[in-house]
């Protein structure tokens, strides 16, 4: 997902956006038209801002974040302020403008903006400095309360016409009039990584939340004979259509109302990944995306694939479910194109690859041989499958046929996770993860560019 922070406005008249509204903000998909956007400025003087690639990272806290259970992180080189950026009908008037933050390494320094433009005047501008600071634990700062340095602003020129000292804006509009304008609030000046959450605006609160993702699942054929095989299609985006960085994708299989088992896993990174089946037994088929710090997890609506003609075969473990999740990691972290910066994220934060997730069984009477291919992912490559290759389930190699699907049959529709209710995927087991409690709070990275 590629976003582009606001620049500061300093051609200000009467504000025609819509009002911000209590809401949630997936990564940094601020809507268009919303009063409240990120804002990315210099910290010596607004028309300071340097050059940088910024790349956000989404965490689940640090500690209890103050809205939802995720918040939006910054580590920037110096010398510039990410933050917010709030767009006032007047300056004066306004009530609440601020934002929480905390100081991944216990301090991160900031810097707060206001600005309105002077009546009649369209080219100039007060502007207000003030320095902020964030700590090690989450706090706020109410932008309207600060005491600001000010300045006149020919904003055509960027060019500063006079100085008019320090005050706070009640004593400096009480002399100087008030206007239409807007504040900012943001840190990363010292270069110091640091997170932010809970926007706020006139008494409305915007949450910074993960990425919304939507898991489908597809194919061209829902009845087999016995022998043939069928290709079965998950797909991955958010709720904007983009794809989802390192979307790992686990396949799961039950017979009738029996328990989810995971059967393969494949790398949906591009979008999608597709896994190659040779049913034995009717099943449900669905694709699952596992929670996550960089989103929630989901899973698609069910898929049945019929077998005609099918025989029953005895299990002696009483169970008619399929193998349990295969073994097995992934060669490496999927790393992004050149032009993308590398990710925070490590591992994923979820249960190990030889452990079942809390749903499984001991494994019973396999439902099919397949074999998994992941799409080419735009963001990233990874393995196919968990052993960096096809994988396998301990099915009987003479009463299975492994050969593929025709792709002339395939259909590329797919039902997506709308009716699934997110809950219940939460939190369970990740073929492709490392050990549980390798990592505290990966943060998985969305790129954003200024």
């Amino acid at each position: 997902m590629v976003t582009t922070t606001a620049a500061v406005a300093l051609s200000v008249g009467a504000v025609t956006v819509a009002q911000a509204d209590d809401g949630v903000v997936h990564g940094t998909h601020f809507p268009l038209g919303s009063r409240v956007q990120l804002s990315y400025v210099g910290c010596a003087s607004l028309f300071s801002r340097t050059g940088e690639t910024l790349q956000p990272t989404v965490a689940l806290g640090p500690a209890t974040p103050p809205a939802g259970q995720r918040s939006l992180g910054y580590d920037l080189a110096g010398g510039n302020a990410v933050g917010m950026l709030a767009h006032v009908d007047d300056v004066a008037t306004t009530s609440d403008v601020g934002m929480s933050a905390i100081a991944d390494a216990g301090t991160s320094t900031g810097v707060a903006y206001v600005g309105y433009a002077v009546r009649g005047r369209d080219a100039r501008m007060w502007i207000g400095r003030a320095p902020v600071t964030a700590s090690g634990t989450w706090s706020s700062d109410d932008a309207t309360d600060l005491r600001y340095s000010w300045t006149l602003v020919d904003t055509a020129r960027r060019r500063t016409l006079s100085r008019a000292g320090s005050a706070s804006i009640a004593a400096f509009t009480a002399r100087h009039g008030d206007g239409p304008g807007f504040f900012t609030v943001g840190f990363g000046c010292d270069g110091k990584p640091f997170h932010m959450d809970a926007l706020r605006l006139d008494g409305s609160t915007t949450d910074l939340e993960g990425l919304d993702p939507v898991a489908g699942i597809g194919s061209g054929r829902r009845q087999i004979a016995q022998g043939d095989s069928v290709t079965l299609t998950g797909t991955l985006h958010d709720s904007y259509g983009d794809p989802i960085w390192h979307g790992w994708m686990v396949l799961e299989a039950r017979v009738g109302n029996g328990t989810w088992h995971a059967i393969d896993g494949v790398d949906a990174s591009g979008g999608s990944g597709s896994v190659t089946l040779s049913p034995r037994r009717t099943a449900q088929y669905r694709f699952r995306f596992v929670a996550r710090d960089l989103a929630p997890g989901t899973a698609s609506a069910a898929l049945t694939i019929t077998v005609a003609g099918e025989t029953s075969t005895p299990n002696p473990s009483g169970s008619t479910s399929p193998t349990g999740a295969p073994t097995g990691t992934p060669t490496g972290t999927p790393t992004g194109p050149t032009s993308t910066p590398s990710d925070d994220e490590t591992r994923p934060d979820q249960t190990g690859p030889d452990q079942t997730g809390p749903d499984q069984t001991e494994p019973g009477t396999p439902v099919a041989e397949h074999t998994s291919a992941g799409a080419s992912p735009s963001k990233g490559s990874a393995d196919a499958s968990p052993s960096g290759g096809s994988s396998s389930t301990s099915a009987d190699s003479s009463t299975a046929d492994s050969s593929t699907a025709d792709s002339s049959t395939a259909d590329s529709s797919t039902v997506d996770s709308s009716t699934v209710d997110s809950s219940t995927v939460e939190g369970t087991a990740d073929p492709s993860a490392g050990a549980a409690g390798d990592v505290s709070y990966p943060q998985a990275s969305i790129q954003v560019t200024s």
